[in-house]
């Protein structure tokens, strides 16, 4: 059976706009799309931003118990001059931190929920931006969410719970032989992965087009592998903000990393995803080249 058959994408979502033909590389989209409109690509930033507050909230807290805890313990296992030992002290610390971790992965997981209603709005933004080579914040932000905002949600809620449950899978692992563990949380990893981007397709098929979810499901699945390569290079550099955040997020250049993060780094994310799928679904829906007077084709 030829895969294209299991591609239905039907009612595209764009009788509100004129689609103009975009043939630009997804840097050079970014490139335009800011430089035409730096303050709306700040705003969108800023307003997706607000939703983090919840979870920006938690990690607030969450950082400051840890490093409560951490300061109020002897790090070296005695207590004084070290005449007097703390037996168990690495067990108890463990378990501690442990239920730290553990409450800020559960409490992630309705402050993920939240936020997927931005990510709904952002990735509406990007089809329109795309599509008409302008970008428009407030109207195709709640335009987005009343289109796709209960399937983000749904598949926000069930990335934030996988979440969780990798936290409890690596305190499991930690009582398991050094390579059972590794290869245990390798393949949890790869499989987690793999559900990210499937789920990040239907959102971007669901934001594109109004057909039955049923469709809508199946289609994701297919573009997933027919298109998988590239697919996933765009997922990782979607996420290259959040990595560096992980990796740089820490002593003096935190500052640095969430001020950017807060600048642009959601509008990032969104786009280079968004872009990306756009590009897939002008392969099955071209638009046609013509001459606009007074109105260019941006290419």
């Amino acid at each position: 059976m030829d895969n294209n058959e299991n591609i239905i994408l039907q009612n595209e979502r764009s009788g509100h706009v004129e689609k103009l033909v975009n043939e630009l590389s997804t840097f050079k989209f970014f490139q335009y799309v800011y430089s035409k409109d730096m303050f709306k690509v700040f705003g969108m930033n800023i307003l997706m931003c607000i939703f983090l507050i919840p979870l920006i909230y938690i990690y607030y807290n969450f950082t400051l118990s840890t490093a409560a805890f951490n300061s109020s313990i002897p790090s070296n296992g005695s207590l004084g001059l070290g005449f007097t030992y703390w037996a168990g002290l690495t067990e108890y610390a463990a378990n501690v931190l442990n239920g730290f971790s553990t409450k800020f992965w559960l409490y992630s997981i309705p402050s993920l929920c939240a936020f997927s209603l931005a990510f709904a709005g952002g990735i509406c933004i990007i089809r329109d931006a795309f599509w008409t080579g302008r970008i428009k914040v407030f109207k195709p932000f709640f335009v987005g969410i009343y289109q796709c905002g209960l399937v983000v949600f749904v598949g926000f809620a069930f990335i934030s719970s996988a979440l969780f449950g990798l936290m409890q899978l690596n305190i499991f692992a930690a009582s398991l032989p050094s390579f059972a563990s590794v290869v245990l949380q390798i393949a949890a990893w790869i499989i987690f992965a793999l559900v990210c981007i499937y789920l990040f397709m239907l959102f971007s098929v669901t934001a594109t087009y109004k057909q039955d979810i049923s469709a809508s499901i199946k289609t994701a699945w297919t573009l997933m592998w027919k298109y998988f390569i590239s697919t996933l290079v765009a997922f990782v550099m979607s996420l290259v903000p959040i990595f560096l955040l992980l990796i740089f997020g820490k002593g003096q250049l935190q500052i640095i990393m969430v001020v950017v993060l807060l600048m642009i780094g959601i509008f990032y994310i969104v786009l280079v995803w968004q872009a990306h799928m756009m590009k897939i679904f002008s392969i099955y829906h071209p638009v046609e080249k013509k001459v606009i007077k007074r109105k260019k084709q941006y290419q």
